[in-house]
């Protein structure tokens, strides 16, 4: 059974209908058939305002057009000709998500003149392309000049449904066969849609031309034989000539393809040639070393070396040192919810490995809708009885190699990935972000503890550790730091700075006698622990080194265990080159030969006659040379160096301004200036330093960059400069930081096993389906008898930002002035007018207990969605997270509903609460003000 439902019309060149294969669901796809007539091609404006109006992602669209039209795209091989408007539709179908499914340079239509074009296509978004088996264009219909493109689609959307829905409940016995029977079914289903290949350009010889190389090839494979037989000069010499001639017509064509694919207009090209033109290393294991230090060859005795040491430590582990602290009962994680299970999906990261149940991410994010009530019965039943299953722990293990490598037959120069079954790490992202959330809320990490954190990052590191040793030298101590590599565990809080498995040790005293027993301290405490935990750290890579800001005598080797450590000059750490006196000389002469490598790489796709064009050649100079050569830059772009490392930075961006541009070398330096040109890496280094500034001020108050901020501000005057004082002691941000109050972003807001509110209404529509959508949604709750609310917020440059919010049912109203427009943004009024919708429905409940149901209407989309889900780390996080609040007390009290309502255009009362908001954008004339932090976009 299925229904055909005819949409509106919409052309005479176009027809659209929506098929629903099954009158039990909800599953349906639309079909259109487009004919785009030659000259004016007058189906291009009809179809547009289709895709504007009509196109929804989530439904599954394909569009059939007989296009008429030429493009590179889709052209047949050796036909050029392309027509401007083809550009449009590409760019246009695009833009919404629809794709060619009909193969390319398959000739689809033989002109009166007998040349062969590709001029119908078929299109469809990424729903439609998942449903797809076969598609094929028909090349042996003789009856008419069009080929006909043949599509096979699958239509069994409740068979999966249908299976799922038969596993029985969960008990204590059946988790593993539960488990098994969904991996199953998903795995199964996902292979019958069959297998599709990828056609994959560079993994075969495109630039190879039939025509012209096999008479040369033939000619070529002659010669040897006739120089074979003759043995004269003539003949060796006729190979010869066959031999370069060949050689040179591939060079050519070879040539002529780069050229060609360099000129391509599509989204990744650019990145695409970026990567071809780098060194690739061989992903081949080469015969390793023994400890005996004997070569093996044999591959399974390689793999058994390369396991060793990377499986789990099975010694017992002594917990006798850890503090054992009363948690209070609240913290007790409550039951997994379908909303928690979904978030995470959502956030599962795509193009990723599968391990061994061969279920990829984007499967089990496609088919969340299906599989979030079951996942929540099977991670339920784990989390209830304490089981993990045995297959999830099993895994795929890739060998790669490590970059940078002196000797790979040293078997520690391969790194192990594993690949670990997708729905087992699913169940631990979940553990994961709620063990998270309830060590970051309880303290109980070290605040030394910087890598896997949210809101820490690898900066962080830097800044705290130069900070540290310099504020150390300014109290006239020595320091001294041990550098530790944790092969199979993470540290414990006994570190003073740990960055995943990398752990650095930090001590200073008056003496040099003193600094070093406390050194050994701190290093036989590490070795310690390690013994006690199932630590192994890597002796090999353990680094020692004196931070001096004054010469010292040779120092005697450090013993660490069993083995003796010379003090070295310098340290790498996290890709920073650390030297004793921190000069940064390596670090700087690193960043300049980083510059050097990147520069050649790119001066091979960007040229004056050929390659990619000067805006994508200025996308790729600022993604690439930015972040290659300002890596770590906040540390070692110091006072002392200021001026070398502003000329070398200024030397490299007049080097890519005439990379990109093709300026001569004649060119006056001053046009190479102008910032309209390329952004210069000078002004890209200070904004990376003031963005982090500013970032640090909205960091959490026990986050201890922000202690380090608030000391570098109070004082200012010190020998020792910490990294950040270049920018610190600037007299403009220094008085801004004093003053303004900067609103708080927490990594983590709310605990993630709460239940986030119902996603308001009308999202997934297009702005003028919304608003046909509205009147009837207000004439529906008008009828529930419910409490109807408007809201509004606006923002006046002249004069601030206020809020209202207007009940319809009886004109009451409430606004508030928010503050100026130097500090507030219009999305934050936004949100303030809802969390005064949500003020004024809560005097409304009191003051009349028989209301059951409310609905408030606003036109910000944004503040709609994280006011009902707000696990964002982003502007305004304060205020939704607040108006989170108030609205889940709402919700256990009557049904609320939110609704978006783009404009509020038509509706009774839209005009008021728009007046309302203006009006309090004026201080003077609002006696009530909800002032809030400033807005960190505002600075």
């Amino acid at each position: 059974m299925h229904n055909i439902m005819p949409y509106p019309y919409i052309s005479n060149l176009i027809t659209a209908i929506s098929i629903n294969f099954s009158s039990n669901s909800n599953e349906s796809i639309t079909l259109l058939s487009v004919y785009n007539t030659p000259p004016k091609f007058e189906a291009l404006e009809p179809l547009k305002s289709w895709l504007a109006n009509h196109s929804i992602r989530g439904l599954p669209t394909l569009i059939a057009i007989d296009s008429n039209l030429h493009h590179p795209a889709w052209n047949p091989p050796r036909y050029h000709h392309s027509h401007s408007e083809a550009k449009v539709l590409l760019k246009k179908m695009e833009g919404k998500s629809f794709y060619l499914a009909s193969p390319p340079g398959i000739p689809t239509f033989l002109g009166r003149r007998g040349s062969a074009t590709t001029i119908d296509h078929l299109w469809a978004n990424p729903k439609a392309r998942k449903l797809i088996t076969s598609n094929h264009v028909q090349l042996n219909n003789h009856a008419s000049d069009h080929q006909p493109i043949s599509t096979t689609i699958r239509l069994d959307f409740q068979q999966t449904t249908s299976k799922i829905s038969q596993i029985k409940s969960l008990t204590n016995d059946n988790i593993d066969n539960t488990i098994n029977n969904l991996t199953n079914i998903i795995r199964d289903n996902y292979f019958k849609q069959g297998r599709r290949i990828n056609f994959n350009e560079t993994k075969h010889k495109p630039w190879w031309d039939e025509k012209v190389l096999t008479p040369l090839m033939r000619g070529r494979n002659r010669a040897p034989k006739w120089a074979l037989v003759e043995k004269s000069s003539e003949a060796k010499t006729c190979y010869q000539a066959w031999q370069l001639a060949f050689k040179t017509e591939i060079k050519r064509l070879k040539t002529e393809h780069w050229r060609k694919f360099l000129a391509k207009k599509s989204p990744n090209h650019v990145f695409q040639a970026y990567k071809f033109t780098k060194l690739l290393n061989s992903g081949n294991i080469l015969p390793l070393h023994n400890n005996e230090g004997n070569m093996i060859l044999d591959n399974k005795i390689k793999a058994k070396i390369l396991f060793e040491g990377t499986s789990v430590i099975n010694n017992q582990v002594d917990t006798s040192d850890i503090v054992h602290t009363f948690f209070d009962p609240q913290f007790t994680f409550p039951l997994i919810t379908t909303q928690e299970i979904a978030r995470a999906l959502e956030e599962l990261p795509k193009k990723k490995a599968p391990g061994p149940d061969q279920i990829a991410n984007e499967l089990l994010k496609e088919t969340s809708f299906l599989l979030t009530l079951h996942l929540e019965k099977v991670f339920n039943s784990c989390l209830r009885n304490g089981y993990f299953r045995t297959s999830w722990k099993k895994a795929v293990t890739a060998i790669i190699r490590k970059s940078g490598k002196d000797d790979y037959s040293d078997p520690k120069s391969y790194q192990p990935i594993a690949l670990l079954n997708t729905l087992g790490k699913l169940f631990e992202k979940i553990i994961n972000d709620r063990l998270s959330f309830w060590a970051e809320h309880t303290g109980t990490l070290a605040n030394g503890h910087m890598g896997g954190r949210p809101g820490r990052s690898i900066y962080d590191a830097f800044v705290i550790l130069i900070s540290w040793i310099k504020a150390q030298w300014q109290k006239g101590r020595l320091v001294m730091g041990l550098f530790l590599d944790v092969s199979s565990a993470y540290p414990s809080v006994e570190i003073s700075l740990g960055f995943i498995d990398d752990v650095v040790h930090l001590v200073s005293d008056s003496t040099l006698e003193k600094t070093i027993t406390r050194l050994h301290e701190r290093g036989k405490l590490s070795l310690d622990w390690g013994m006690k935990h199932g630590a192994i750290f890597d002796k090999k890579k353990a680094k020692a080194i004196i931070f001096l800001h004054k010469r010292i005598t040779s120092l005697e080797p450090f013993v660490f265990g069993d083995q003796e450590i010379e003090f070295e000059k310098e340290v790498k750490w996290l890709g920073l080159i650390l030297d004793q006196r921190l000069f940064f000389k390596k670090q700087v002469a690193k960043a300049k030969s980083s510059f050097t490598s990147s520069f050649n790489q790119l001066m091979r796709i960007i040229k004056v006659t050929y390659g990619i064009s000067i805006q994508e050649a200025k996308q790729l100079i600022s993604t690439v040379i930015q972040s290659r050569v300002l890596y770590g830059s906040l540390v070692w772009f110091t006072k002392r160096n200021e001026r070398s490392i502003s000329t070398f930075l200024e030397i490299a961006h007049h080097k890519c301004v005439r990379l990109a541009t093709g300026f001569l070398k004649q060119t006056p330096i001053v046009f190479l200036k102008h910032d309209g040109v390329l952004k210069s890496l000078i002004r890209a280094y200070t904004r990376l330093l003031h963005n982090y500034i500013y970032r640090t001020w909205t960091l959490p108050p026990n986050h201890p960059i922000k202690n380090i901020v608030r000391k570098e501000i109070v004082e200012a005057n010190q020998t020792h400069l910490a990294p950040i004082s270049l920018v610190i002691q600037k007299e403009e941000l220094r008085n801004m930081l004093r003053t303004n109050i900067i609103k708080t972003i927490y990594p983590k807001p709310m605990a993630p096993w709460l239940p986030t509110l119902n996603t308001p209404l009308n999202l997934h529509l297009m702005r003028e389906d919304a608003k046909k959508q509205i009147k009837s949604q207000i004439l529906e709750e008008t009828e529930k008898n419910s409490i109807i609310i408007l809201t509004d917020g606006s923002l006046i440059p002249e004069q601030g930002a206020g809020a209202a919010t207007l009940l319809i049912n009886t004109n009451k109203n409430k606004s508030c002035f928010i503050g100026t427009t130097d500090s507030v943004s219009n999305f934050e009024a936004e949100l303030i007018g809802i969390q005064l919708a949500a003020d004024l429905i809560q005097e409304e409940i009191t003051n009349n207990t028989n209301t059951k149901s409310a609905a408030i209407f606003s036109d910000s989309q944004g503040a709609l969605i994280k006011s009902t889900n707000p696990y964002y780390s982003s502007s305004g996080q304060h205020i939704y997270v607040k108006t989170f609040n108030k609205l889940r007390k709402l919700r256990e009290k009557l049904e609320l509903t939110l609704y978006w309502c783009p404009g509020h255009e038509e509706i009774e009362g839209n005009c008021k609460v728009d007046e309302l908001a203006k009006a309090a954008t004026v201080n003077s004339n609002i006696k009530n003000r909800n002032i809030i932090p400033s807005s960190l976009s505002k600075l």
